[in-house]
């Protein structure tokens, strides 16, 4: 195992499946301490902890809802004292709807989640970040491409 991470701790948010479960896995391969956050799914997050563990390396979960006001609040809260060396900013959400059938309900969460827990969870880090410390904004391509029924969406993505 090429261990370039060894004695690194990585925070990857919105990593029960997807991109965050594949980024989780990498660094974790890499040697690399990974926190696997999560909303909701914490059988598909315990999957990934379960496999990162299978493979040799070290996981554990941590369950935030960062649509909340208070979400990236309760995560620092949860990390204790824990050193973040690397942050992964991969939390989002991605509801396919048109600007007509868009509510308030819909937008704030997209805002809340893709923006604003990004800007926060980040804000939390910093402080616990050592020197040569990283951070990784995932964004999409849809902040270039129009797609209809996902303008909120694009929106939010191109704040990233």
């Amino acid at each position: 195992m090429n261990t370039p991470l060894k004695q690194k701790t990585a925070l990857v948010t919105g990593a029960s499946r997807g991109i965050g479960a594949a980024i989780a896995r990498r660094l974790a391969s890499h040697g690399a301490q990974v926190i696997v956050h999560y909303s909701a799914s914490q059988q598909e997050a315990s999957q990934v902890v379960t496999e990162i563990e299978k493979a040799g390396g070290q996981a554990r979960l941590l369950q935030a809802d960062l649509a909340a006001l208070d979400g990236a609040d309760r995560l620092n809260v949860l990390l204790g004292d824990q050193p973040i060396d690397i942050l992964v900013n991969n939390a989002g959400v991605a509801p396919y709807v048109s600007v007509a059938d868009t509510d308030a309900a819909t937008f704030d969460r997209l805002a809340n989640v893709n923006m604003r827990s990004l800007f926060f969870v980040t804000q939390k880090v910093l402080p616990r970040m050592p020197n040569g410390g990283r951070i990784v904004n995932l964004s999409s391509a849809v902040t270039r491409i129009a797609f209809p029924g996902i303008a909120a969406y694009s929106a939010t993505k191109g704040f990233v």
